[in-house]
C-alpha cells in the first residue's frame, strides 16, 4: 500500500526521464508530511553529500529516505525538526517533518515551498502516482478548511498594508469566525 504524504496539495512538476520525481506544494501552512508506507528510516537529516559543492542544485536540503523490502522513498525539502531519526521504525502516515523549502528550491525561500517525493520500486525510479491506492483520494476537513481561510485572510493582511480596511476586516473575520470555531472544536 502507499499513500499520499499529504492532503490537499498542488503537483508543481510531474514525474518524467528528467524529473524522477513528484513536487508536491501543500495547500496549507505547516504541513506535515507523512510516511507513504511502513518501512525503516535509513536517513533523516541533512543533505551533506560531497558532490553538492559542485552541484548545488542538486542539494535535498533536510530529508527522510525509507526503505522496506523492494521499495525505496524520500521525501526532500522538509523544516530542520524532523519527527523521525534514522534506523526508526515508521507506519504508514506517521509524521516525517513539516514541508518547507530547505536545500536547493526554486524560487528560494518561502516561494520554494515543496515536498520532492521519489519512488523507487526495485532499485528503479518510479512515478509515485501510478502505485496510489485507488480510494487514496483526499476531501478536505473542516480543520483544512479553516486552516486554509486562515492562511487567506494573513495573506490579505499582508498584501493590504496595515491600516488599511482589508487588513480590519480580515482580523475580525479572523477573530470572530474562525477562532471560536476552533475553540468549540479543540484545536486552541
Amino acid at each position: 500500500m502507499l499513500c499520499l504524504p499529504f492532503a490537499p496539495y498542488r503537483l508543481s512538476q510531474g514525474f518524467s526521464a528528467s524529473h524522477q520525481a513528484l513536487d508536491l506544494v501543500p495547500l496549507l501552512t505547516d504541513t506535515l508530511a507523512g510516511a507513504p508506507f511502513a518501512g525503516t528510516v535509513t536517513f533523516a537529516g541533512e543533505d551533506q553529500r560531497p558532490e553538492l559543492a559542485q552541484y548545488p542544485q542538486y542539494n535535498r536540503g533536510f530529508y527522510v529516505q525509507i526503505e522496506d523490502y523492494h521499495r525505496m522513498t524520500r521525501l526532500c525539502h522538509l523544516r530542520g525538526d524532523l519527527r523521525v531519526q534514522e534506523g526508526a521504525r515508521v507506519e504508514t502516515g506517521d509524521d516525517l517533518g513539516i514541508v518547507w523549502y530547505s536545500g536547493y528550491v526554486l524560487p528560494p525561500g518561502p516561494g520554494g515551498l515543496h515536498v520532492h517525493w521519489s519512488l523507487a520500486v526495485g532499485g528503479v525510479f518510479v512515478d509515485p502516482l501510478l502505485y496510489l491506492e485507488e480510494d487514496d483520494v483526499s476531501e478536505p476537513t473542516i480543520i483544512d478548511s479553516l486552516n486554509k481561510a486562515w492562511e487567506l485572510l494573513s495573506e490579505i493582511q499582508f498584501h493590504a498594508g496595515q491600516g488599511s480596511f482589508l487588513t480590519d476586516l480580515a482580523e475580525k473575520v479572523k477573530q470572530e469566525c474562525i477562532v471560536p470555531i476552533k475553540k468549540n472544536i479543540g484545536l486552541q
